[in-house]
Formats: C-alpha cells, sequence, structure tokens
C-alpha cells in the first residue's frame, strides 16, 4: 500500500502543474487579451513579494501561513477520503464474504424443480456461481446452552468456498450430520471441534396435529468461520443441505438460489437478467446492495459530508490567500503605479496577481499531498485495539483512489484561482497616476 501512494505523487506533480497552465489561461481567456507567456518579471515580482524583508515582511508571513492553512486543509481531505473509503471496502468485503451477490427466491416461499433454473440463469455470463440453499431458523443446544441460531443448508460448492474464506480449514462437508458454527458462538459455549450440537426445529408436523412437534437432530461440529461481524458470528451455522431439507420437513424444496457475480456493483443489472431468464413471476431476486441499502447510503453521505466540511475549511485557508493579495495590493499600489508608467499592461498587472496567488494554493496543495499521503501510511503502520464488538479490524483501513486525489487537486487549485480574481482585478484598475501623487 505504501508503494502505491508513493506511485500517486509525480501522477499528482504533473496534475496540478496542468491545472496551474489551465488556471492561468482561463483567466487570459477572460480578459479576452493577448497575453505575454515569457512572464519574466512577472516571476521576479513574486520572487520578490515571497520573500519581502522590513516593512513588508507582513506579506510574506501571511503568504507561509497561507501555504501551510492549505496544505493542512488538503491533507485533512486526503486522510479523510483514505479513512471513509477503507471503511467502506473493508465492511464491503465482510459482508460479501459471508453473503451472496444476488438472491432468487419465489413468492410461494418455497420452490421446486430448481435444477433447470440453476441452468438457464448459469448461462448468464456475469454469474461465476449459482447454489441452492435452504434458510431457516431453529434452536441450537449445547449441554445446558441454548440460542436461537439462523440454520443455512448448503451445497458443496457452497462449502469450498467457504473452506477458502474463512479462518480455520474444514473437515469434509459431505451428507452426513455435521455443522459449521460461528467463532463466536464456539468461543461463547466453549465447543471443540467433534463436539455434538441439538438443532431444534419446530417446523415438522405429524399428520392430526395441529401444533408442530419439534424435530432435533444432533451435528458434529466440524470447522467454524470468523467474518468480524457479530451478527454472522453468533447466530449463523451452515449444515448440508439435504440435512436441511429432512430437518425442516422440505422434501425437494429449497429456500432460494444463490448467485456469486463477477462485478459486486453490477448486481442490479445481472438481477435483471436473472428475472428475464426465469421469466419474472412468482420469481424475485434481492441483492447485498439493497439488503445493506441504509448502511451503504449513510456511508456515502458521511462523504459528501465530510467532503464539504473540508472543502469549507479549504476556503477559510484560502481566505488567508485573499487577505495577504488584497494587503499586497494597497502596500504596493505606488510600485503598480511606477510598473503602468514604465509600459506595464493591466494583464502584466494581473499576471502577477494571479500567478502569485496559484503558486501559493499549488505549494500548499503539492505539500498536502505529501502531508496527506506520508499520514495514510504512518497510520497503516499503528495497530489499534478497537473494540472487538464494534469494529472488525485492528488498524485504519486505508484506500486511496487517484481519481478522488485527482479530484482534491483540482478543486483546492481552482479555489485558489477564484481567490485570485477580486485582488488581480484590483491590482490591474489602478492608474499610473494613482500612487504617484505627492503627499503633504
Amino acid at each position: 500500500m505504501a508503494d502505491k501512494i508513493v506511485s500517486y505523487l509525480p501522477v499528482i506533480a504533473v496534475f496540478a502543474l496542468g491545472c496551474m497552465v489551465f488556471s492561468v489561461s482561463m483567466h487570459i481567456f477572460f480578459l479576452n487579451k493577448k497575453s505575454n507567456f515569457s512572464f519574466n518579471f512577472e516571476w521576479l515580482i513574486i520572487k520578490r513579494l515571497l520573500t519581502a524583508k522590513y516593512n513588508n515582511k507582513i506579506i510574506s508571513i501571511i503568504t507561509y501561513i497561507s501555504i501551510i492553512a492549505v496544505m493542512l486543509a488538503c491533507a485533512g481531505m486526503i486522510v479523510a477520503a483514505g479513512v471513509i473509503n477503507g471503511f467502506s471496502n473493508n465492511l464491503r468485503d465482510k459482508i460479501l464474504s459471508i453473503n451472496p451477490h444476488i438472491v432468487l427466491m419465489s413468492h410461494e416461499n418455497d420452490f421446486s424443480g430448481y435444477e433447470k433454473i440453476l441452468k438457464e440463469t448459469f448461462k448468464i455470463s456475469d454469474i461465476e456461481s449459482a447454489n441452492p440453499f435452504i434458510l431457516n431458523e431453529a434452536i441450537l443446544s449445547f449441554n445446558v446452552n441454548t440460542a436461537g441460531v439462523i440454520v443455512k443448508g448448503i451445497t458443496n460448492d457452497q462449502h469450498n468456498v467457504l473452506n477458502k474464506i474463512k479462518t480455520k480449514a474444514l473437515a469434509a462437508f459431505n451428507f452426513d450430520n455435521k455443522i459449521i458454527i460461528g467463532g463466536e458462538m464456539k468461543k461463547k459455549f466453549k465447543i471443540t471441534y467433534g463436539d455434538l450440537v441439538d438443532i431444534i426445529s419446530l417446523t415438522k408436523n405429524t399428520i392430526g396435529l395441529i401444533d408442530p412437534v419439534p424435530q432435533i437432530e444432533n451435528f458434529k461440529v466440524v470447522g467454524n468461520f470468523n467474518t468480524g461481524i457479530s451478527e454472522y458470528d453468533t447466530r449463523l451455522v451452515y449444515i448440508p443441505l439435504k440435512k436441511a431439507q429432512i430437518l425442516f420437513n422440505k422434501q425437494e424444496l429449497i429456500t432460494g438460489i444463490e448467485y456469486k457475480v463477477k462485478d459486486p456493483n453490477r448486481v442490479i443489472e445481472i438481477s435483471d437478467k436473472i428475472i428475464k431468464a426465469v421469466k419474472g413471476y412468482p420469481f424475485y431476486t434481492s441483492n447485498w446492495i439493497e439488503a445493506n441499502k441504509p448502511l451503504i447510503s449513510a456511508l456515502k453521505l458521511e462523504k459528501i459530508a465530510i467532503f464539504t466540511i473540508f472543502i469549507i475549511i479549504f476556503c477559510m485557508a484560502n481566505f488567508l490567500i485573499l487577505f495577504s493579495l488584497i494587503t499586497a495590493v494597497f502596500d504596493k499600489s505606488r510600485e503598480i503605479s511606477i510598473l503602468k508608467s514604465m509600459g506595464s499592461s493591466s494583464n502584466s498587472i494581473m499576471n502577477i496577481f494571479v500567478l502569485y496567488g496559484l503558486f501559493v494554493g499549488l505549494i500548499g496543495t503539492f505539500l498536502g499531498h505529501i502531508l496527506g499521503l506520508g499520514l495514510c501510511i504512518l497510520l497503516q503502520q499503528i495497530n489499534i485495539d478497537f473494540n472487538s464488538e464494534l469494529y472488525c479490524f485492528n488498524k485504519f483501513p486505508i484506500d486511496i483512489k487517484k481519481n478522488q486525489l485527482f479530484l482534491i487537486t483540482f478543486c483546492t487549485l481552482a479555489i485558489s484561482f477564484l481567490t485570485t480574481i477580486i485582488p488581480a482585478f484590483l491590482a490591474a484598475r489602478c492608474k499610473p497616476s494613482d500612487g504617484l501623487k505627492l503627499k503633504i
């Protein structure tokens, strides 16, 4: 990750330089005048403004404070964006490690003849795997402990997928009475591999009886999984599909078919293809985005809110640039008048203040990227004792996206450019006679 972050720096530098050139070009375009791009004496004056001494030193001090303010605001945006992206990706991976991307179910609750549906839907190119499952509630009992659990009946193919993503190697999962439980449940009930647990189902009826007769089956614990999400690790258990059909009196019925797709972000589009393949009603689909819509919406809103807050902070930092430029205009009115009397155009005077503001914004932005990316690298190296019941990681998850870095760079330089417009026009409006009047 550190190498990935460092590799962004040259790209950021080139992009920032391009934004600066673009900004200067736009200001010249709006002037609708010809301009000399040599900027020789303009850069000399900018250098003197940055390194002013004696009575002009206040301008340099404000400039350096402006650079620091822009740097901190830019670094804050990068760190905040990286942490939110990392947290979102971490949470998504945890959810998708245990949940299917798409689920096909029937309005008639259970359905049979699923083999034909599996063949039809598996032809869709975007689908990687399709497997039937049974999902129902039951009671797990071990020694004197009992707990309500969600029992999921799965096939051998689904077991092989579980075996790749869980922390513990799982035993062969054939049609015997075997069960896989969550790591938190294993710890809470002090269950060890090879122990027998009872699964009690209330769905099986005996002919002539109104109330269901409890169906009890013994299962041997052959493995455990740890998703990092407490709800799954304490309540979810896996048993073979055929045993689930017997336990819940399903015969040849299933609850639904679950799909894994190549791109989890395209589940809505692929769901429509599945519905079209099964000819609609009574079938319907649900996907991981819809199931976790409140959480995903909250994370998106958080991203927008934090980015907006930092943009406001950055605008406040740019007020320092505005203040330093306006101070320089009033303080250097005499020098501006002299330059105009020597033949400098209003466009050249504008160039000085636009480039001065953009230079401050560019330096602050570049230093902010270095600081922000450095903090991201540092945060990834620090182990933090998060509450395991609330969080599923022990380090700050960081994920830096190039498009977000470009957006941050563009926004900071665009705001810096807009900040220079008013002082530049004030400077350009100075007349040669204004600063040369004798003071009595």
